[in-house]
């Protein structure tokens, strides 16, 4: 049975042998989501409301920063109803390869940023269980979310 994440709006269900870690932010709210791998979401939710496109290429250049190597695709797809924008990308690190992928977009408590990744020396459910939390989302007025 998933456990299931509510708050400010934003739902999403994620694995029940998963940890959900809680983040400070000055300027909104986040949240890690960590696999018993190496595989992790993080989930951060702007206040500021910053256009999604912007959002999306500022996480893609911190990837680049770390991962010069880094491949990336850009994605439009629909996110909990919403459009989102984001990327796919491929990297290498201590010779593994890792997948991970950002999705972008415009809730009433901010401009939510979904970031995902996974190692190929996580069991290959790991990613799986990825997509279905991103699949998962959901954004609800707030008052049904208290």
């Amino acid at each position: 049975m998933p456990k299931v994440f509510r708050h400010a709006g934003v739902r999403f269900e994620y694995p029940d042998d998963w940890d959900l870690e809680p983040e400070d932010h000055d300027d909104g709210w986040g949240l890690s989501v960590h696999s018993p791998g190496t595989a992790f979401a993080t989930v951060r939710c702007y206040r500021a409301n910053p256009p999604i496109e912007e959002l999306a290429e500022g996480a893609l250049a911190a990837m680049r920063a770390v991962y010069p190597e880094l491949e990336a695709q850009t994605r439009v797809e629909t996110v909990g109803g919403l459009p989102a924008v984001g990327h796919d990308m491929e990297f290498v690190s201590l010779d593994a390869t890792n997948a991970a992928w950002t999705r972008c977009l415009y809730t009433d408590a901010g401009t939510l940023l979904l970031l995902c990744q996974v190692s190929d020396l996580d069991p290959a459910g790991y990613e799986a269980a990825l997509r279905a939390l991103v699949a998962s989302v959901r954004i609800e007025e707030e008052e049904a979310a208290e």
